[in-house]
């Protein structure tokens, strides 16, 4: 029994951040940025279809 087809997974994230400091070094301002990316590339293959009848009519 299979509930969830064999699948290839791709992640990529990225952050890049910066320090500016200001008023001779009373008070400092930490900017960032954060961008992820995540892929979900699912083979359903006969013991998934087999198991899940209501995805047949996709192959």
């Amino acid at each position: 029994m299979r509930d969830f087809p064999i699948s290839k997974t791709t992640e990529l994230g990225l952050y890049a951040q910066d320090e500016m400091r200001m008023a001779n070094g009373k008070l400092s301002l930490v900017p960032g940025v954060r961008v992820d990316r995540y892929e979900l590339k699912p083979e359903v293959d006969s013991i998934f279809a087999e198991d899940n009848p209501a995805l047949r009519w996709r192959s």
